[in-house]
C-alpha cells in the first residue's frame, strides 16, 4: 500500500489516542480549578500563581531530556507507563495540600510525570504512524489535548460547585488512572535500541535546535495565557471557559488540516500564517471588553496554535532516525516547557507592573522573534537536513 494511503487509525494509534485524552482530560481539570484553590484556600496572592505553571514546566524541562534517553535506550513501554502513573499518583495529592509551599512540591513531583509521558505519548504516536502522513497522524494525536481543554476546564467548573475542590482532585485522579490502565493496553513498537555511552547527544538532537528554537519563543507568550487567562476574564467580567471552548474548537479544526499541509507542502506558508495569527489573537485579547471581542481572540489564538504545534513537531521528528525520536522528542518539549517557564514569570512581571491587558499586547509583538528566525534561518536550515536525509547523505 503507498505511504500516502497507509491507515492512522489503527489498535494501537487509537489505544493511545483514547489514554492521551483521559489524560489531557486530568490535566485540564486543573488549569480553572488549582488557582483558585491555591488563593482561596492556601491563601496565596496573585503574583504567587504563576508560580504554580512555572515550577511545573521547570520539572518538566528538568527530566525531559533522561525522558529522551530512556525511552531510546530503555525502551517506550516502560519509560511512557512509568510517567503517567507518576501523574496519576500526585494527581490525587492535591486536595490535601495544607500550605501553598506543599502544594509547589506536588505540582514538581507531578511534572516530572507529565515530562515524562507527553514526551513518551508523542513519541510512541510518531513510531505508530506512516512516515508519509506522520504531520496528519499527529495533527489527530494532538486533538487530544484540544478537546480535552474544551471540556475538562468546564466540566471541572460544573463539579466544582461550592468549593468541592478535594471532590475536583479525586475524580481528576481517577481519569488519570483510567488512562494509565488504557496505556497498558497498547502493543508498543520495537525499536532498535541507541547507543548507552552517555554524552550530550543522549540527552539534546542538535538537529532539532533550530525547531525547537522557534517552538521556545512562540511558547513564551504561550505561558501568559495558561497563567492569567482565568484572571483576566474575571477581572473584565467574561467567563473564561468559553474562551478555552472556542479556543479548543478552533485548536481541533486546524491541527490535522495544518499536518496534511505540512506533509503534502512543508512548512513554509503553514508556519508563518499560524505565527501571525496568534499575533492577531493577542492584540484581539489584550483589547477584549466584551464576550464577542473574547471570542474572536480565542479562535485566533486556537488556529495559530494548531498550525504551529503540529507543523514543529513534524519538522522535528522528520529530520530524525525512529532510534533518536525520543531524544528529538525530549528536545522539542523542553523548548515548550522552557518557554511556557519563562513566560508565566517574565509575562506575571509585565502584568503586575502594568495590567493584564498590556501583558496580551507585548506578548503579540514579541511573536515578531520566531517570524523572523523561521523565514531568515530555519526555512533554509529545514530545506537542507531534509534533502541530506532523502540523498542519505550525512548531515
Amino acid at each position: 500500500m503507498p505511504q500516502e494511503k497507509a491507515p492512522i487509525w489503527n489498535r494501537n494509534f487509537t489505544l493511545l489516542w483514547a489514554a492521551n485524552f483521559l489524560m489531557a482530560t486530568a490535566f485540564y481539570f486543573l488549569l480553572p480549578t488549582v488557582p483558585p484553590f491555591s488563593t482561596d484556600v492556601l491563601g496565596a496572592d496573585k503574583g504567587q500563581v504563576g508560580y504554580l505553571i512555572g515550577i511545573y514546566t521547570i520539572s518538566a524541562l528538568a527530566i525531559r531530556p533522561l525522558a529522551g534517553y530512556l525511552l531510546d535506550v530503555v525502551g517506550r513501554r516502560v519509560t511512557y507507563l512509568v510517567g503517567l502513573a507518576l501523574f496519576a499518583l500526585f494527581m490525587f495529592a492535591y486536595g490535601w495540600a495544607p500550605s501553598f509551599a506543599l502544594l509547589l512540591v506536588i505540582r514538581f513531583l507531578q511534572g516530572l510525570g507529565w515530562g515524562t509521558l507527553t514526551t513518551g505519548g508523542s513519541t510512541v504516536a510518531a513510531d505508530l504512524l506512516p512516515p508519509a502522513r506522520r504531520g496528519e497522524g499527529l495533527g489527530y494525536y494532538g486533538l487530544t489535548m484540544s478537546l480535552a481543554m474544551a471540556f475538562g476546564p468546564l466540566l471541572a467548573t460544573q463539579l466544582l460547585g461550592d468549593g468541592q475542590y478535594r471532590r475536583i482532585f479525586l475524580i481528576a485522579g481517577g481519569v488519570a488512572t483510567a488512562a494509565l490502565l488504557m496505556a497498558l493496553l497498547i502493543r508498543y513498537p520495537r525499536v532498535a535500541p541507541a547507543g548507552r555511552k552517555l554524552s550530550f547527544d543522549s540527552f539534546i538532537d542538535r538537529k532539532t535546535l533550530p525547531i525547537s528554537t522557534i517552538n521556545l519563543l512562540t511558547m513564551i507568550t504561550y505561558g501568559g495565557i495558561m497563567s492569567f487567562i482565568t484572571l483576566f476574564a474575571t477581572e473584565r467580567g467574561l467567563n473564561s471557559g468559553l474562551f478555552f471552548l472556542f479556543y479548543a474548537a478552533a485548536l481541533s479544526l486546524s491541527r490535522p488540516f495544518a499536518g496534511r499541509i505540512q506533509d503534502k507542502h512543508g512548512p513554509n506558508v503553514i508556519l508563518g500564517t499560524g505565527i501571525v495569527a496568534l499575533a492577531a489573537g493577542f492584540f484581539v485579547l489584550s483589547a477584549a471588553h466584551s464576550l464577542s471581542a473574547l471570542i474572536v481572540a480565542s479562535v485566533l489564538l486556537g488556529l495559530g496554535n494548531g498550525n504551529v504545534g503540529p507543523t514543529l513537531q513534524a519538522m522535528a521528528l522528520g529530520l530524525v532516525a525512529p532510534a533518536r525520536r525520543g531524544v528529538a522528542s525530549s528536545t522539542l518539549f523542553s523548548a515548550t516547557d522552557l518557554g511556557i517557564g519563562l513566560g508565566s514569570t517574565v509575562m506575571g512581571w509585565v502584568a503586575d507592573a502594568t495590567s493584564l491587558g498590556t501583558m496580551f499586547t507585548v506578548s503579540g509583538f514579541l511573536l515578531a522573534l520566531p517570524l523572523a528566525v523561521f523565514y531568515l534561518y530555519v526555512r533554509r536550515y529545514y530545506s537542507s537536513e531534509l534533502a541530506k536525509l532523502r540523498e542519505g547523505r550525512p548531515a
